[in-house]
């Protein structure tokens, strides 16, 4: 979760790949950003193990996020090697520079987006079955939405692609061509999603953001997605009139936030004589999973003001 997270932030901060570029010269860093990006590439969904994926689709998706990211650099700067001052290498993936790229990245890049387009549609398709059939066991909305995002977010990257070629001279093959977003599919999802929300405006926790807890010191609160997270990434990838016919459903949600805002006092004094206390009020949210942390905290307040 981290490591895709930091890639994507530093890849839309830095649009015109300076700031990598001037740290590439310290080996120590580059080092470090090769094994980010290596790390990314084999965290991508594998289309053979089907239902068996170890990454929730939530991971998944932020996965997808940083190899779209590097995949639209390099189709931006297609042809602009002379204005970049670089060398093909660089314009091939992200616009960065060779030597904090790891050697499978030219090569895999295409066929990492590729697999999390077909994985997400595959487990999107699964979870509008597992609806229509009202298998409320096996159907899981989190899970339905962020494999909506990794195939809206993948299609887009690869739209335009004719496919590739395995040989050098041969056309390209077809089963490499990409696919196209289905907007019926997409329609159905969102109608779906929106069909599954609570009376408070949230949605039900579903998958866990880890599939396993080795580590300590997990809890509802960071161990789940926040609701409003997923609305907010819904709202930032779709146009606005697809969810016209959802006004009512969003209105609940405005209303939970409007009602939810957390407040802690951060004391700077406290008089020893009257007991009164002073200082500064911190306002913002706190994950709806966290029913025995009810201050506000960084992520919940950030995926609140995204949505």
């Amino acid at each position: 979760f981290q490591v895709p997270l930091l890639l994507s932030t530093v890849l839309r901060l830095d649009t015109d790949r300076s700031v990598l570029r001037s740290v590439a010269s310290d080996e120590h860093i580059a080092s470090k950003i090769r094994r980010m990006i290596s790390v990314v590439l084999k965290a991508c969904p594998d289309p053979r193990l089907g239902t068996r994926q170890p990454q929730s689709d939530y991971i998944i998706y932020q996965v997808c996020k940083v190899l779209c990211l590097l995949r639209d650099s390099c189709e931006s700067n297609r042809g602009g090697e002379e204005n970049l001052g670089v060398n093909s290498t660089m314009v091939q993936v992200g616009s960065l520079p060779s030597n904090i790229l790891p050697e499978e990245a030219v090569e895999e890049l295409y066929s990492a987006v590729c697999a999390c387009a077909e994985v997400s549609s595959n487990e999107l398709c699964r979870q509008l079955a597992y609806n229509a059939a009202g298998d409320s066991n096996s159907f899981d909305v989190i899970r339905l939405a962020y494999s909506l995002l990794t195939l809206i977010r993948s299609t887009e990257s690869l739209s335009g692609s004719t496919g590739r070629e395995f040989a050098a001279g041969e056309s390209q093959s077809p089963d490499t061509k990409a696919p196209k977003l289905n907007k019926w599919l997409v329609a159905a999802a969102l109608k779906c999603f929106f069909e599954e929300q609570n009376k408070d405006g949230l949605w039900a926790k579903g998958q866990p953001i880890y599939k396993n807890f080795r580590r300590a010191g997990r809890n509802m609160g960071n161990a789940f997605v926040t609701p409003l997270n997923t609305l907010g990434s819904l709202l930032c990838s779709l146009p606005a009139e697809d969810f016209r016919p959802y006004l009512g459903f969003m209105e609940r949600s405005l209303a939970w936030i409007e009602n939810h805002i957390s407040v802690e006092m951060i004391t700077d004094y406290c008089d020893p004589e009257t007991g009164r206390c002073f200082g500064k009020p911190i306002r913002g949210w706190c994950s709806p999973h966290a029913s025995d942390d009810p201050m506000p905290q960084a992520w919940p307040t950030a995926q609140v003001l995204k949505c």
